[in-house]
């Protein structure tokens, strides 16, 4: 969206996040992860079906599997966390929602 319309970007995602104009993540459906350069996609190590960055550039990722991992950004490090989700949302570090399988919604804490 540029305001008007909808300006098309290069590349091809699957799920794609934004939490600030600066702070875009996205995964294909070959699970690749991407992020926005400002001049283009650059790949992340690592593999998800669900992104999502936060407005201070924390990254929550899901896998396959419904394993849960974050990250601080593009130059950050993955770090697992406990339990197994299906999507992942989050404002920032410390506000994270996410669903499993079965619907039932948590709250990281």
């Amino acid at each position: 969206w540029n305001g008007q319309g909808w300006e098309q970007m290069p590349g091809l995602l699957s799920c794609v996040s934004v939490g600030a104009a600066n702070q875009i993540w996205g995964c294909n459906k070959e699970g690749q992860i991407w992020y926005w350069t400002g001049q283009g996609w650059g790949s992340c190590d690592g593999a998800c079906v669900d992104i999502s960055v936060g407005e201070d550039g924390t990254v929550w990722c899901v896998t396959e599997t419904g394993d849960i991992f974050w990250r601080a950004g593009p130059n950050g490090q993955w770090a697992k966390v406990e339990g197994k989700l299906k999507t992942v949302s989050c404002l920032n570090a410390q506000t994270v929602i996410g669903t499993n399988p079965a619907g039932e919604i948590y709250a990281w804490s």
